[in-house]
């Protein structure tokens, strides 16, 4: 697996829908690459606060 492929799977890995052969390849890949880790992290940070804050807040339907 390359970086772009596991990048591709950061959402799927957070909303735990991976196949279990995807899985551990995903993690393998992760485990060692420094770059995925941190890219993992500050996605996974970015999306849980994001999702936090949309529980908490209604949505405008006024966008403009």
């Amino acid at each position: 697996m390359n970086c772009l492929q596991a990048q591709a799977m950061f959402n799927l890995f957070i909303d735990d829908k991976l196949e279990d052969d995807q899985l551990l390849d995903f993690i393998k890949h992760i485990k060692n690459c420094p770059h995925c880790q941190e890219e993992l992290e500050v996605y996974y940070t970015l999306l849980t606060g994001m999702k936090q804050l949309d529980a908490m807040l209604p949505l405008s339907n006024n966008f403009s």
